[in-house]
């Protein structure tokens, strides 16, 4: 937490992890009490496409091939405890929003980012404090490209519905919490 100590003024720190959406509440509260002015964003993405794509980086990071990895592999891998949890995106939002005010969270959506890369960041700078200007020459292209990506592979069917059934609990109680229709995210690719 050394980086969210006293700042300069005019200077806009940061950082940009997944794994701030699983940190205790207890932890979160520490922040605030360090940093009450906050500024966050929660990236959500349909957790079926996240599960799938943290499989194949594991695989990469296990040093195996996708043809390497079977169908029990992924399977485990997606019910892993970890896996879950990043996840739980209603839960995550929960215990950031029981120490910040709902005003300081902004929640996105990382089709947005696909899809409107520029109308994404500015949502984001606008939010943060940040003139969204210092990136009007940066192209679409770099605003779009993907950091970290693991091999490239369609999500088998099977393990499509597994992950699913995996989420559709969790995917149902995040889109009450955010009064929003996420059933596109359960859905099955049209053949």
């Amino acid at each position: 937490m050394d980086q969210f100590g006293p700042r300069q003024p005019g200077i806009r720190k940061g950082e940009i992890t997944p794994a701030y959406s699983f940190i205790a509440t207890d932890v979160i509260r520490e922040l605030h009490g360090l940093c009450p002015d906050l500024r966050l964003f929660y990236v959500l993405r349909n957790p079926v496409e996240r599960a799938w794509s943290a499989a194949r980086m594991a695989v990469l990071r296990a040093e195996m091939t996708l043809e390497e990895a079977s169908e029990q592999w992924f399977l485990d891998h997606f019910r892993s405890a970890g896996s879950r949890r990043r996840g739980a995106y209603a839960e995550a939002i929960g215990r950031w929003r029981s120490a910040f005010p709902a005003e300081q969270l902004l929640i996105v959506f990382f089709d947005d980012l696909r899809e409107r890369p520029r109308e994404f960041l500015s949502r984001l700078c606008d939010h943060i404090g940040v003139d969204g200007r210092a990136y009007d020459a940066t192209s679409d292209e770099a605003l779009q490209r993907a950091v970290f990506r693991g091999p490239e592979a369609p999500l088998p069917p099977r393990l499509r519905r597994d992950l699913i059934n995996l989420y559709r609990a969790p995917v149902e109680e995040l889109g009450h919490v955010l009064g929003v229709d996420l059933s596109h995210w359960l859905a099955e690719p049209v053949t």
